[in-house]
């Protein structure tokens, strides 16, 4: 049977040209992603992933500085140290918004449905509910 590791990816404070986030914005996305989002990740029903959080350069200091939960491996330089250490036959890698949601039964999806071979597959989902944080509806 063949190995398969998985990684949940996300963004935060990442570097994009064109939009550079001020330190309050980092402030409040990194305090989201640790009560919202990294417990929808926490609470999966499968748990044998991996969370890694791709950040840029222009807010290290306050990424190095925050008391990360230990599930997470924050990651710079778009991941390459951290996914160069992984021996694996194949890599699973699933993206999350770093201020979005996953049903507890997502990676159970993602693992359940993947098809080991030659090619790419990827698995997307074709409905979901959306939660409009600005206006406050679903």
């Amino acid at each position: 049977m063949a190995n398969v590791i998985f990684v949940v990816e996300t963004f935060l404070a990442y570097d994009r040209p064109g939009q550079n986030v001020s330190p309050e914005w980092v402030n409040f996305r990194l305090d989201w992603f640790h009560k919202y989002t990294l417990q929808s990740l926490l609470g999966q029903t499968f748990k044998d992933f991996r969370i890694f959080v791709q950040c840029g350069e222009r807010h290290r200091a306050r990424l190095e500085s925050y008391p990360w939960h230990p599930a997470v491996t924050v990651c710079f330089g778009q991941g390459q140290d951290e996914y160069a250490k992984i021996n694996t036959d194949y890599l699973s890698i699933t993206r999350i918004d770093s201020d979005d949601l996953f049903h507890r039964d997502n990676m159970a999806e993602v693992r359940d449905n993947l098809i080991l071979a030659n090619g790419q597959r990827v698995l997307c989902w074709k409905t979901r509910m959306v939660w409009d944080y600005v206006n406050g509806y679903f």
